[in-house]
């Protein structure tokens, strides 16, 4: 199960298991900015079984009309939402909603991450939104293999565009284009391997004309670019002034953009780049000490030749381990076009856990409690904590959030020797501490976790940059 979950992990429109898994999703957008939504999602029994025996982690679907209202937050106001469990054990989920703010819903989690959509500007400031149909990085599996997996995934993305579609990658007739992911079947496979294989990496996107929308889109971008120098630079680290954006005592700016050329060989068109990075620079002052950080998200980023170079990066959590007021973060990106000088609309944020608080809780009967729904500790069944199992010198565990809701966790003998640890591993919820000796029945554990977070998102952006 956790090798199935991680190949498929690579499927853009959503992370599940393996198993028929079905989402279609209709968008209407009008000239003023408004709009409609209309999701349907059906669900199988295995990915229901495998959900409630924790095996789905926090990136999947939502699996309820309690997960989707949440996913869902302020980013529609929901007019329809059934839940329908069919006879052979699936589910059906059908949600219907609208916005008024078109600001409100392209920039929220719900679109951008569940719908896959985004909403910018090219260079030529036409109207462009982008659907992420497959994230293919070319060293995962192949859409094949992943047939095998999961036969009987389909998601299909509609856009309703109130003006003529002046140029997609997707299927369009009049006003209206789609974007699927099939692998019900042997045509839909091939299907989507075409797009994946293609030059736009399983990328959709659709242009349209921006005069017609009566609502403000990101800058136009700054005149054409320079015709392009033939220079090879290797690891270049490219720093930049900007005025930081703040939430409250804390500030992040945009201070580097790096990447690697490799260097060209006579008849090359140009230097070939790879691994560009943004770095992010958080800081705030000495009377306070943040916590942590996720990993920066980007949420518009272009080069002046209106490619999109947003990447999917995991919003990991991690500990600032710095003894000074700031700490430089990088987020990946998407290589830009060789012909480019310039990088645009560069829009994000950085989630910094400004303090935590955090309960020891000891649990003494570990074997007794494997497999079971609850701990009988309050704290702990809050997070949905649970032995999963206790096999030798293992213990494996599941809890909201994985090994970064847990601040520490020991085993001490009945004499009270805490016994030594070999360290441990998971995939979202799910962790497993090794340690050198059997754990015996007898034995106690001893945990620490957070039960409460300061969360704040701290803006970042910048307008352009000139590529190194």
């Amino acid at each position: 199960m956790m090798k199935i979950r991680i190949i498929l992990s690579m499927l853009c429109c959503m992370f599940i298991l393996a198993g028929c898994y079905e989402d279609e999703a209709v968008i209407v957008l009008n000239t003023d900015g408004s709009g409609s939504v209309h999701q349907k999602l059906h669900f199988t029994e295995r990915l229901l079984v495998a959900a409630s025996d924790g095996e789905v982690d926090k990136n999947a679907p939502p699996l309820s009309e309690e997960e989707m209202r949440e996913t869902i937050d302020s980013a529609l106001e929901i007019s329809k939402l059934v839940v329908t469990d069919q006879p052979d054990g699936s589910r059906i989920i059908e949600m219907e909603g609208t916005f008024n703010s078109p600001e409100q819903f392209f920039l929220s989690d719900y679109c951008q991450k569940t719908l896959s959509l985004r909403l910018s500007q090219t260079a030529q400031g036409q109207a462009v939104i982008y659907c992420k149909t497959w994230d293919f990085s070319g060293n995962g599996p192949e859409p094949q293999k992943l047939y095998g997996l999961a036969k009987g995934l389909h998601v299909k993305r509609s856009l309703v565009i109130p003006t003529k579609i002046e140029k997609t990658n997707g299927y369009s007739s009049n006003h209206v284009v789609s974007w699927v992911t099939d692998l019900r079947n042997k045509d839909g496979l091939a299907r989507t391997c075409k797009f994946v294989e293609s030059e736009d990496k399983g990328n959709g996107y659709v242009i349209f004309d921006a005069s017609a929308l009566k609502f403000s889109l990101p800058p136009p971008p700054p005149p054409p670019p320079l015709k392009n120098d033939s220079i090879a630079n290797k690891d270049t680290i490219f720093p930049i002034n900007l005025t930081a954006e703040s939430n409250g005592d804390l500030q992040a700016e945009v201070v580097s953009i790096s990447m690697n050329k490799k260097i060209m060989l006579e008849g090359d068109s140009g230097p070939e780049m790879s691994d560009m990075k943004v770095g992010v620079k958080v800081s705030w002052p000495k009377e306070i000490t943040p916590y942590g950080y996720n990993v920066p998200v980007l949420q518009s980023i272009q080069d002046d030749q209106g490619k999109d170079l947003v990447e999917d990066n995991y919003e990991s959590f991690r500990e600032f381990h710095t003894n000074s007021q700031s700490q430089i973060i990088e987020v990946k990106t998407k290589v830009p076009d060789t012909k480019s000088r310039k990088l645009l609309n560069i829009q994000g944020y950085c989630s910094v856990v400004k303090s935590v608080k955090t309960e020891k809780v000891v649990l003494e009967n570990l074997y007794d409690l494997a497999g079971k729904d609850s701990t009988g500790k309050e704290t702990l069944d809050k997070l949905n904590f649970k032995i999963k199992a206790v096999q030798g010198a293992r213990l494996d565990i599941s809890v909201d959030g994985g090994h970064d809701s847990i601040v520490a966790l020991a085993i001490f003998s009945k004499e009270g020797n805490e016994r030594s640890s070999r360290g441990g591993g998971g995939w979202g919820d799910n962790y497993s501490y090794d340690f050198n000796d059997m754990i015996a029945r007898d034995d106690k554990c001893e945990i620490e976790v957070v039960i409460s977070k300061d969360i704040v998102k701290v803006p970042f952006s910048l307008d352009e940059a000139l590529l190194p």
